[in-house]
């Protein structure tokens, strides 16, 4: 099987979408008999060699004009099957969401993962909606949460729930490390709250400080630093100025491993989103990992659940989000049952590939015909 995922963004462009990604293709990649290529952002391009997949950094706006592009590289990688990844941080113009069905004129079959709700009531995004092929979705009960309108635009769709692996490994320390990193993080005398992801104001960080009791605890904030977004400058003005100066340690963005080792030494991890999360969500699996009590919120669920210590709060609500992390700050969960962890990337993969095959003829994998006999794409 030939693969060619789709993506706006790919490390080393920052955006949560882009690592799952490059993570899925590698896991792909391992898989016997299973070639990956990627399609992305002119942004991606400058990776160091030894990739097991190849990456065609070649998109710059994103712009339906661009689509001759995709043709050259569907041209000369010759894929059997299409995966596209949506919404990323890239995807600003119309190409996106005309790429399935122009894909599929081309006799390419073509499967989406969609990582939010995405609503067709944009003329831009109707295309992708009645595109034919597959819908990969990392939330459980995705359907249920839609309308019967939207669910019924979906009827004539096969929609499957594969959810997310962590991107972020288990912690390692070096000897000595740990006594170093955790004194670089805050007064030894404070318990340590993290966050990390994206800095937006959906993120619910504006909570998190609110409920936050800077006698006792310390805030330390990881994820990438955008100095021209208005919603970020206003944070950290307030953050350097009484009564939170000295309280908040800003790390920017980190690689994975050291992001896990902070994760282990922290006595909470903050998620509090404004439009809630839930145990599907990856920075969420990250932090279980790792054993650290993790306060997040929710829309389905709500309290602590000790055999994951995570607690999930009503989004929005600072008074429980308060309390929650004053009860349970510094809980401790060293093995986490095995059970009750996402899946390995492995695993991951293999549930794709056997979506994939749903759209694909019984002997694709087995032999493949010369160049020449290959199909002859073109731009229209």
């Amino acid at each position: 099987m030939r693969l060619l995922m789709i993506s706006g963004t790919f490390p080393p462009m920052k955006c949560g979408v882009g690592e799952y990604t490059e993570t899925l293709v590698t896991a792909l990649a391992r898989e016997p008999g299973v070639e990956v290529g990627v399609l992305t952002d002119c942004q991606a391009a400058g990776r160091a060699p030894g990739d097991a997949f190849r990456v065609f950094p070649v998109i710059e706006e994103w712009k339906a004009r661009e689509f001759s592009k995709v043709v050259s590289v569907v041209r000369e990688f010759r894929p059997d099957l299409v995966h596209i990844q949506y919404p990323t941080l890239a995807y600003r113009n119309w190409l996106p969401w005309l790429l399935p069905i122009r894909l599929e004129r081309l006799g390419l079959p073509v499967v989406q993962t969609w990582h939010e709700r995405l609503f067709f009531y944009r003329l831009a995004k109707l295309p992708m909606g009645l595109a034919r092929g597959g819908i990969i979705v990392v939330r459980p009960r995705y359907l249920e949460q839609l309308s019967w309108r939207r669910r019924a635009a979906l009827r004539h769709r096969q929609v499957e729930f594969i959810p997310n692996a962590s991107t972020i490994p288990k912690a390692v320390f070096a000897p000595g490390e740990r006594e170093a990193l955790r004194t670089s993080l805050g007064p030894l005398g404070k318990a340590l709250v993290v966050f990390f992801g994206f800095f937006f104001e959906q993120k619910g960080i504006d909570d998190l400080l609110e409920a936050m009791d800077f006698t006792h605890q310390h805030l330390v904030l990881m994820g990438p630093v955008q100095s021209d977004d208005p919603y970020q400058v206003r944070l950290f003005e307030r953050i350097v100025k009484e009564p939170l100066a000295g309280h908040v340690t800003i790390l920017g963005y980190l690689p994975a491993e050291k992001v896990a080792q902070v994760l282990a030494l922290a006595d909470a991890v903050g998620l509090p989103y404004r439009h809630g999360g839930g145990m599907w969500n990856t920075s969420l699996h990250a932090a279980m990992m790792q054993g650290t009590f993790t306060l997040t919120t929710s829309n389905e669920e709500r309290g602590y659940d000790a055999r994951r210590n995570v607690y999930l709060s009503e989004p929005g609500k600072v008074p429980e989000l308060r309390e929650a992390l004053r009860k349970y700050i510094g809980q401790r969960n060293p093995n986490p049952d095995p059970a009750l962890l996402p899946p390995t990337w492995d695993e991951v993969a293999r549930r794709h590939l056997e979506f994939y095959r749903r759209f694909l003829p019984p002997d694709v994998g087995r032999s493949r015909p010369a160049k020449a006999e290959r199909a002859s794409y073109s731009t229209r």
